[in-house]
């Protein structure tokens, strides 16, 4: 006989930096932060209109719980993304919402770019 499994909230996915920025941001700098929307498993990947409708819906609950305004909002529908810039307030409610599956800093500490190796750095050839 099949047990049936509890479902358990899962925590979404939260960059490091974007931890450390929220926490160094207090209470009067905005942080931008990039969202990725969970899909429940066996549901279809939501169409961009979908998307756009449920970004719309969970930012302005949570711009109403945090009793703050969102700066700056960009959603990627066929990513089932969005890019926000807001309070540290609006970023922690939205890190602990169900429907988000992961959230990263839009800016980096470090330089991510790959660079060109000039062979004259690895000795003859």
């Amino acid at each position: 006989m099949a047990r049936a499994r509890k479902n358990k909230p899962e925590h979404p996915t939260i960059d490091p930096e974007l931890e450390r920025q929220i926490h160094d941001a207090g209470t009067d700098r905005s942080v931008g932060a990039t969202f990725t929307l969970r899909t429940p498993a066996g549901e279809p990947v939501p169409t961009a209109r979908e998307t756009e409708a449920a970004v719309a819906r969970l930012l302005a609950q949570v711009q109403e719980e945090a009793n703050e305004l969102i700066e700056r909002v960009r959603v990627f529908p066929n990513l089932q993304s969005f890019m926000v810039k807001a309070p540290p307030g609006v970023l922690r409610g939205l890190l602990a919402r169900a429907e988000i599956a992961s959230a990263m800093a839009n800016e980096q500490r470090e330089d991510l770019r790959i660079r060109p190796v000039r062979p004259d750095e690895h000795g003859p050839t």
